[in-house]
């Protein structure tokens, strides 16, 4: 035990860490709500060095993974970077990757997963992690856990599911993120369904209606382990409860039950290297394990009053030593 915490000590003292962050394209970023932004500004407060690229930038030469890439240099007391010159780097010159580019997954963004899990050194959250399991649908995996669920592009099996589940249902595209894609199915509405499969061509995720009302719970978890929570309630006359769709946030804490699943979670996060992920829960139950960008730790600040941030880019920092 001494020995690796001197490990680390010596190692958090001599080197500082070159990381290339593979996001979206800054244009139209929310700077004081994004997490990856956070995060990297975290990091270049520890001294590390940030280079910036989104998907487009990736190549490879000769079989040689690189990355067009500039420098980010953030801005003090602004939530701002100064973004140096463009130049090429090969990935293996980097210490960290950091793979924070938001759905949707289409085939640009398999692309750079593919890419990414050439690259010889850590790269967070594991590419071939990201491209194996979508995050709706890696719930299945967790049957005990999960409400009642169908997976289908067929419009009658679909409406049949709703009915059997109450009459209300929630509808999920599969390839979306922070609300987008989600409708409530409370009447047979073939054109909604049919929008949202293609015309039966692309499978959806329909959930039994949970009690959202009563509050969805995002739980973080760093390496596998719970690390806090907040919780979502959606503004009147909607059940979603994103905070960028008027949903309102309040701190939480996790309940025993809620312990027990993340204690389930942890072999699957750990084996397949998703170091940073955020589970959604309503009424108990696990309706969805955000893998690819978990956002909200802005608001897990705010409601904490405490800067999560340092604890995510210290484990982060430990990753890396440990890899």
């Amino acid at each position: 035990m001494a020995g690796g915490f001197l490990f680390w000590f010596l190692f958090s003292m001599i080197n500082e860490l070159e990381i290339l962050a593979v996001l979206d394209p800054f244009n139209g970023y929310n700077f004081r709500k994004d997490t990856s932004h956070l995060l990297l500004l975290r990091l270049a407060e520890r001294g590390h060095r940030i280079c910036y690229t989104d998907p487009t930038g990736l190549s490879s030469r000769d079989a040689e993974p690189a990355a067009r890439c500039r420098p980010a240099k953030p801005v003090p007391d602004s939530p701002y970077f100064i973004l140096g010159e463009e130049g090429s780097r090969r990935l293996d010159r980097f210490d960290l990757i950091l793979m924070r580019k938001d759905p949707p997954v289409d085939a640009a963004y398999l692309t750079a997963l593919q890419l990414l899990d050439r690259a010889r050194i850590p790269v967070f959250n594991r590419p071939a992690s990201l491209a194996r399991f979508n995050e709706k649908l890696s719930t299945l995996l967790f049957p005990d856990w999960i409400p009642r669920t169908v997976v289908s592009a067929d419009r009658d099996e679909i409406e049949r599911f709703r009915r059997e589940a109450g009459g209300v249902a929630v509808l999920k595209s599969l390839d979306t993120f922070g609300g987008r894609g989600v409708r409530k199915l409370d009447r047979d509405e073939p054109e909604l369904v049919g929008a949202l499969t293609r015309q039966g061509r692309l499978p959806v995720l329909v959930q039994e209606y949970l009690p959202v009302e009563r509050g969805e719970k995002r739980i973080f978890l760093i390496g596998g382990e719970p690390a806090g929570a907040l919780l979502r309630y959606p503004p009147a006359g909607s059940f979603l409860t994103d905070p960028d769709r008027g949903g309102r946030i309040a701190p939480a804490t996790l309940t025993p039950r809620e312990r027990q699943l993340c204690a389930e979670l942890a072999p699957f996060l750990k084996q397949n290297g998703l170091w940073f992920t955020g589970i959604d829960v309503i009424d108990g139950k696990l309706t969805d394990i955000n893998i690819t960008s978990p956002g909200l730790v802005w608001e897990w600040n705010e409601v904490d009053g405490v800067d999560h941030s340092h604890e995510i880019t210290e484990r982060l920092e430990k990753l890396c030593a440990a890899s």
